[in-house]
């Protein structure tokens, strides 16, 4: 939320959607949107720590919004 909260994620683009209906081999269960602001770009932001879910109690489900590692 802090790199939303100090507009560092603008402008971002979303450049990859993936959904249960598209013909994978082999098929895919999961639907993803991936975007992001470019890599010359990620290289002036600051990391993100990593929180698995057994601290942070949060979930993947329905709706959930993660970042990538």
């Amino acid at each position: 939320m802090e790199l939303v909260q100090r507009d560092l994620l603008s402008p971002a683009t979303f450049y990859r959607a993936v959904r249960p209906t598209d013909a994978t081999d082999p098929p895919t269960r999961i639907s993803v949107l991936q975007g992001g602001v470019g890599w010359r770009r990620c290289e002036d932001l600051p990391g993100v720590m990593h929180e698995p879910t057994s601290v942070t109690g949060l979930r993947h489900v329905d709706g959930a919004v993660s970042i990538g590692r």
